[in-house]
């Protein structure tokens, strides 16, 4: 059975292509609502630790984000810029 390497090149670029077109859809969207970014380190009180794997959660009128804490206790949640519950 003989293979035509000139499909697989052309669904390859296919996929390239489509691909491009999302992600340039995606920064356009991304650019057309301004969005504000908020990380931080989630630490103890009482030693100042970090705590990994705690859910920060934050709310407004248009839906809301959610993002675990990592290992070093750091999070980062992108948000739109409205009133945050």
């Amino acid at each position: 059975m003989k293979v035509s390497s000139t499909k697989f090149r052309l669904a390859g670029n296919a996929s390239l292509l489509g691909f491009l077109i999302l992600a340039v859809a995606g920064i356009s969207n991304s650019q057309s609502t301004p969005s504000r970014v908020v990380s931080g380190v989630v630490t103890t009180d009482k030693n100042n630790e970090v705590v990994s794997n705690v859910t920060m959660v934050a709310s407004f009128a248009s839906g809301k984000r959610e993002t675990l804490t990592g290992t070093d206790g750091s999070f980062r949640l992108r948000l739109p810029n409205e009133p945050v519950n």
